[in-house]
């Protein structure tokens, strides 16, 4: 299937400017601590690793990616007591404590399931410091408090430093079996706060977009149908976007290195495919704090666009934008 379509578009295609569009698609992220938990550690552990074998099937088998992933560290989020629910319906109340400081709040939400004739009914609920326990019928369910509280929509405020910037074809070994400079350096400089620490496993989806503008012609076509560039440079390509323009403070020593090989796939792309910008999209649609994340080289936002321009065949010019705009092709009436 790779390449299916690179003689299929043609020459039109091929002398015409392009835009490589780089958009998140999916994301899975991984709590360090929770994985180290003295009381249910082995278990979440044995379930973490079995989704992530299963994440590095998905993409050997059907995807044709490889995965970036970030490395992260945030303020501690803790509950201090049990959730409970309110003596009427399904309010729950969510005693969080928040950072260094153990800020504490109380948040609220509802709780309920339907059952196969549509009847509503409250799940039990426990809760220890970190994890969160649903009853539905005669099942469980556990839940790390960071994913209870994402998958709920609960925005803390708070925001998520990107530390390091990395790919891989084998997740689980990333972060279950084997050591890790980047997850070591991260863990070491959350010592002192007792930040939360994360890996964020995503896959991005590269397409090519160009038009004809006199003939009201659109084309827009996925880098895999195209094989413009193989699976390990697309995604080599994509690290290096990431660690250029958020430039993590566990990489400033590579950044000359990182630097000077984005440049080069950059030229190669615009020498020989006509290629003249790269925008990429990493933002996903729900009101969260998973992805407002930051460096000290970038200011926290919900979702990062930017856009990559090769300046005088020497130089790359990032600059930050407000949406993708790609969205506007999907919305146009032209096409």
């Amino acid at each position: 299937m790779r390449g299916l379509y690179r003689n299929v578009l043609g020459t039109p295609f091929e002398n015409t400017e392009k835009t490589l569009h780089i958009s998140l698609i999916e994301t899975k992220q991984v709590w360090h601590q929770i994985i180290l938990d003295e009381l249910n550690g082995e278990k979440i552990r044995k379930s973490i690793s079995n989704e992530l074998s299963d994440l590095k099937e998905k993409i050997r088998n059907f995807s044709d990616r490889q995965i970036i992933y970030f490395i992260s560290r945030r303020p501690r989020v803790r509950l201090y007591k049990p959730i409970k629910y309110s003596f009427f319906g399904n309010t729950i109340t969510i005693p969080i404590e928040i950072g260094e400081n153990r800020k504490r709040r109380k948040l609220r939400c509802n709780l309920s399931y339907l059952d196969s004739t549509g009847k509503k009914h409250r799940p039990s609920i426990s809760s220890t410091s970190k994890l969160v326990r649903l009853g539905i019928g005669d099942s469980t369910l556990d839940f790390p408090i960071s994913i209870f509280l994402q998958e709920f929509g609960i925005d803390l405020g708070i925001c998520s430093e990107i530390t390091y910037i990395g790919r891989t074809d084998d997740p689980k070994r990333r972060v279950i079996d084997g050591n890790h400079r980047g997850l070591s350096d991260t863990l070491s400089m959350s010592l002192d706060s007792g930040d939360d620490v994360f890996v964020h496993f995503n896959l991005f989806h590269a397409r090519y977009h160009s038009e004809i503008p006199e003939k009201g012609i659109h084309f827009l076509a996925s880098n895999s149908l195209l094989d413009y560039v193989e699976i390990k440079e697309e995604a080599e390509i994509i690290e290096k976007l990431f660690i250029n323009y958020f430039r993590p403070s566990t990489q400033s020593g590579s950044k000359s290195t990182d630097s000077t090989r984005l440049k080069k796939s950059v030229s190669r792309l615009n020498s020989n495919k006509n290629v003249k910008s790269i925008i990429v999209s990493c933002e996903l649609n729900n009101s969260a704090h998973d992805f407002n994340f930051f460096t000290p080289s970038i200011s926290p936002r919900k979702g990062h666009i930017f856009q990559c321009e090769l300046i005088d065949k020497t130089n790359l010019s990032f600059t930050t934008l407000e949406k993708d705009p790609i969205e506007k092709l999907y919305n146009s009436s032209d096409i």
